[in-house]
């Protein structure tokens, strides 16, 4: 079993944990971040950037000190600048975002 405590980010369409992933990491509108007792959700402010809104989302998470993110799909260059940051990361996730939180504090994320 996944540490409980760790604070785990995952792509969100809105603000709820009942709400479904969004697809991706650096254009997705809001995160969860959730620590294993509470889970808030952060607006994605690289979402509108020009460019370069995958390293800029990152460095979101290195702001909010997650040590993990799931998410659908991540470029090159975001899982770069995360794997940097020693944050892991799980692509391929989808489905409602509560699900994903337990399916990855029960370990059955690849």
């Amino acid at each position: 079993m996944k540490n409980k405590t760790e604070k785990v980010a995952i792509t969100a369409t809105e603000e709820s944990v009942n709400g479904e992933m969004d697809q991706h990491f650096g254009r997705c509108p809001y995160f969860i971040i959730s620590d294993g007792e509470r889970n808030y959700a952060v607006k994605n402010t690289a979402r509108d950037a020009t460019g370069g809104a995958g390293i800029k989302a990152a460095q979101l998470m290195i702001d909010h000190s997650v040590e993990v993110v799931i998410t659908g799909s991540l470029g090159p260059k975001a899982s770069q600048a995360l794997n940097d940051a020693g944050i892991r990361s799980y692509v391929g996730a989808s489905g409602n975002i509560e699900d994903v939180i337990k399916q990855y504090r029960e370990g059955q994320l690849k």
